[in-house]
């Protein structure tokens, strides 16, 4: 099974959590969690996913405005809003909106 290093709830809605590990952010429905409602990462060559970013280390639930989504930064340097999206599976809209600088200065 999987196993999550972060869980928020998202304001607003209690029913609602979303989980963060290695290169997957979820979104669950706590009224029927035996699969996530949406997920973000874990497909392969997909470069807006959370795979691109590396290892999810936080991850905080986000109001719905309209739709539910997370905030949630990585191993990479990144901070990273996810809104899940209407309509479930897998994907939905990423944005990165902090980057860390890598690197020694020259």
């Amino acid at each position: 099974g999987l196993g999550f290093l972060s869980v928020s709830g998202v304001p607003t809605r209690p029913h609602l959590c979303c989980s963060g590990h290695e290169g997957v952010v979820c979104l669950w429905d706590l009224r029927s969690p035996s699969a996530p409602v949406s997920t973000c990462g874990s497909s392969p060559g997909d470069q807006g996913s959370a795979d691109a970013f590396g290892f999810v280390w936080e991850v905080k639930g986000l109001a719905p405005s309209p739709e539910v989504g997370a905030l949630f930064c990585t191993s990479a340097g990144h901070t990273v809003r996810w809104t899940a999206g209407s309509g479930g599976g897998h994907g939905g809209q990423v944005e990165v909106v902090h980057k860390e600088a890598r690197g020694i200065a020259s």
